[in-house]
């Protein structure tokens, strides 16, 4: 079986540029020369893109000189191949159009490529599964961010976007313009979680960062009324469900790990349970998960269902998909898998992350240095949040409940210290102030 590609679109669009240069910055939008399938074709195309990016007329004389230098004129079949092709171009109205037709027989032409490439890896048997997985995966994104580029557009459209934004939130009195995660003063400084971030919520062990992530979760999903992924690479499911239990019932969480729950209380699980059934909560408790699994699983919930938030717990545990690549490379691509995953589902991602041992040992704050393994988790994260309890260090601390949370990067707002109350029996936060606290 052939290969998918028109002749006729290829020599079209070639023909349109020859004929009117104005028209090439709409196809260099769609097309690249490897995208043609011809090899003259693309020779073609490459030698007309160069002479227009240095300045140069395109004609007969211009090309012959240019083709000649660049070894290719013979190859093409000589000059009047273009002759050839410029009297085959229907109109040069109709290049982005004709452009947009090579273009979708290339990404035909990589996905049989990709899909060779896959059963030849599964035959040959000499990759992990989860290896061959994970490239499909990538590739299939890298195939979908090629094919949706949409190159650059005139400021005026986003200030459209922006304004009818503007329009909607200058009539609403709530501060929270993204998704509230359920405590006051965290969403007086975010305006809530938005589209498209990279959350980065780290601390030191016992410090309270699953639960932490966990509370957002819940508030987004019985509260908010959102869909909410939960990763939980660490904590298998059942556990995660007898925090959230613990926290909605307000129940004592080592009552609930052991079953010592009284007459009175089965009550109150009865009704949590009822509550949290009706969530939109989707948990994967895969210990050893790739991110390209994460990301596939992800879309389908999005497709199937819907998804408004997801929680990672914690990046340091998800798999590299990279033979042979050192922990801060693999974590590097974690990272900015991670941030394109937000970008391309549009939706807000936070990522639990593990520090380094130097805060712990020095029993200090954590400083964004602190990060575990790679400079690229705070390179790619919209917002970085570290969360610390003086009290877990000192027995003799004022306010051994008291949580702080330092903002200590936020790119779309300002850095800064919240507080929150930190409930050790049912494993939870709750707004720091007197009047909000439980």
């Amino acid at each position: 079986m052939a290969m998918p590609f028109s002749n006729e679109a290829e020599q079209s669009v070639l023909g349109a540029m020859y004929l009117d240069r104005d028209c090439i910055p709409d196809v260099l939008g769609k097309v690249r020369g490897e995208d043609f399938y011809i090899s003259r074709h693309r020779e073609l195309f490459e030698a007309m893109v160069e002479l227009y990016n240095l300045g140069t007329p395109i004609d007969l004389v211009t090309l012959k000189e240019h083709l000649t230098l660049r070894g290719t004129l013979e190859k093409i079949g000589g000059i009047s191949f273009v002759v050839e092709v410029a009297n085959l171009v229907p109109s040069t109205d109709s290049a982005a159009y004709y452009a947009g037709i090579v273009k979708d027989k290339a990404v035909g032409r990589r996905l049989i490529h990709m899909a060779d490439e896959i059963r030849g890896k599964c035959y040959r048997g000499n990759e992990e599964t989860d290896d061959i997985l994970a490239t499909a995966q990538q590739e299939m994104i890298n195939i979908s961010q090629d094919r949706s580029s949409r190159g650059l557009i005139h400021i005026g459209r986003y200030l459209d976007e922006s304004l009818e934004t503007l329009e909607i939130l200058s009539k609403k009195s709530d501060v929270v313009t993204g998704i509230p995660t359920g405590f006051i003063d965290i969403d007086r400084r975010t305006s809530g979680l938005h589209a498209a971030e990279l959350i980065i919520l780290a601390a030191r062990p016992a410090m309270g960062k699953t639960s932490f992530a966990l509370n957002i979760a819940q508030n987004v999903a019985v509260k908010a009324k959102k869909n909410v992924a939960i990763f939980s690479l660490e904590m298998p499911g059942i556990q995660l469900a007898n925090r959230l239990l613990s926290c909605e019932a307000k129940i004592n969480s080592e009552k609930i790990k052991k079953g010592n729950i009284k007459d009175d209380e089965w009550g109150k699980i009865g009704n949590a349970i009822a509550v949290l059934a009706q969530a939109g909560i989707y948990v994967d408790d895969t210990s050893s998960i790739t991110v390209g699994e994460i990301g596939a699983r992800c879309r389908k919930l999005m497709l199937d269902k819907g998804l408004d938030l997801v929680v990672i717990d914690y990046l340091q545990l998800i798999s590299g998909s990279s033979r042979g690549a050192n922990r801060q490379q693999e974590i590097t691509e974690i990272s900015r898998t991670l941030k394109i995953l937000a970008n391309d589902l549009n939706i807000p991602i936070i990522a639990l992350s593990q520090l380094s041992r130097a805060s712990d040992k020095e029993k200090r704050e954590p400083i964004l240095s602190d990060l575990r393994d790679s400079g690229a988790i705070e390179q790619d994260a919209d917002m970085v949040i570290f969360l610390h309890r003086d009290g877990y260090y000192h027995e003799d601390a004022e306010e051994p409940n008291k949580a702080k949370c330092n903002f200590a990067k936020h790119r779309n707002g300002e850095v800064g210290y919240e507080y929150l109350t930190w409930i050790g029996e049912y494993t939870m936060f709750t707004d720091w102030s007197g009047e909000h606290a439980m």
